[in-house]
């Protein structure tokens, strides 16, 4: 945790709209019941919440059009906000961990006077709907940020999703080698199977399955930079005869195959697309076989207007991305697919520790990714990014 100086930067007194706005933001965590903020700007501070457990998250308002971002635009305008360096806070994952306790009563802030802002992320929306030409595009936005860059970040694997931390794992690598073991074991491969993984990543995945279960694998990627990694990296391993990475819309595939797996790649199908993402595994899959699917999952009762919406995430990390729900998901696989589930695991607090380990390494890495390129907001952006799905 980084207790950021007042001195970094000078509060800007507050105009009298921001005051308003501040009033409001006020009335918001006054009744927090989970942990406590010390708010601060322009026009002085004050304690927000009634509870008293562990230190207070301190949250410094420099610009008083923060107040303004966040409660028109969300988490859009927080997420903006912080990049400018409007703001800061001496635990941004905690402080977002207490927001989202509390995004009922923003949300019934802004309803009504928000409307305008609402509008406009609706049609950003519709502009990054996940046609095969918008899934590459997306998908494009967010992967092609260059390999050197996600390695500043990932495991040895190049794994982009949660890691599985048993009890006596303490590190990251350790937790993303046991989650590629418990994969396999889930799809129960053997050397006799023909595996297809719908979302490459950079290839860790399918290089695992075949070094340890010599099966075969046909892994596919619509993002050409991974294509080129993933395919220099079967190269390297000497796995060129038993792994095939294409470049290819799931909705293209042809062929049969024993196993199917794909991980946290749903989220990036779309909200019209999900039937028809299940529907096209179904035709692949030969009788007998078996689907393990990994996924990043929003409650049942918030699917429906969290996927008409567009959030932080949506707007600047991964556009046309949609989280399903659980309920959402085995509707899919009763109307869409032959098969039939036989368990769920949670990975949530696993996901946790995943993202912070992200996170610490990606911060340790500033100076290597600003060298790359890339700017100061990028990084505060990133930084957010990954505070907000921590904290989420």
């Amino acid at each position: 945790m980084t207790v950021l100086s007042a001195a970094s930067r000078s509060y800007r007194p507050l105009s009298r709209s921001e005051k308003w706005f501040r009033n409001l933001f006020q009335k918001a965590f006054e009744g927090l019941k989970e942990g406590q903020i010390h708010l601060q700007d322009g026009d002085g501070s004050v304690m927000l919440g009634t509870a008293n457990k562990g230190k207070p998250v301190h949250l410094q308002i420099f610009d008083g059009a923060a107040y303004r971002e966040i409660l028109l635009e969300g988490s859009v305008g927080a997420g903006r906000s912080y990049a400018n360096g409007l703001w800061k806070t001496s635990d941004l994952p905690r402080l977002l961990s207490l927001a989202a306790g509390h995004e009922a009563a923003l949300k019934k802030l802004r309803s009504g006077w928000s409307l305008p802002a609402t509008l406009g992320m609706r049609l950003i929306s519709i502009a990054q709907r996940n046609t095969r030409r918008g899934s590459r595009k997306n998908i494009a936005a967010h992967y092609d940020l260059g390999n050197q860059f996600f390695q500043t970040f990932l495991d040895k694997h190049m794994m982009y999703s949660s890691a599985l931390y048993a009890p006596h794992h303490s590190s990251l690598e350790e937790a993303s080698e046991y989650k590629l073991q418990r994969l396999c074991e889930k799809l129960d491969l053997g050397s006799k199977d023909h595996l297809l993984e719908i979302g490459t990543g950079w290839g860790g995945l399918a290089i695992y399955a075949a070094q340890h279960y010599g099966c075969r694998v046909t892994t596919t990627t619509i993002s050409p930079s991974q294509h080129r990694y993933a395919q220099e990296r079967v190269a390297q391993s000497h796995l060129g005869d038993r792994v095939s990475v294409i470049q290819k819309d799931y909705r293209d595939l042809s062929g049969s195959f024993t196993k199917i797996v794909s991980v946290e790649m749903i989220e990036a199908v779309g909200r019209e697309f999900i039937d028809g993402y299940f529907s096209v595994m179904n035709r692949l899959l030969t009788p007998g076989g078996r689907i393990v699917l990994q996924a990043i999952v929003i409650d049942d009762d918030e699917f429906e207007r969290a996927a008409r919406s567009v959030d932080f995430i949506k707007r600047y990390i991964f556009p046309g991305s949609c989280i399903p729900s659980r309920r959402r998901i085995a509707e899919a696989v009763q109307g869409s697919t032959n098969v039939q589930p036989d368990g769920v695991e949670d990975l949530t607090q696993s996901y946790v520790r995943t993202l912070a380990a992200w996170r610490s390494r990606f911060l340790g890495a500033k100076e290597q990714i600003l060298q790359m390129g890339f700017s100061k907001e990028f990084i505060r952006l990133w930084d957010f990014y990954f505070s907000y799905c921590q904290g989420g």
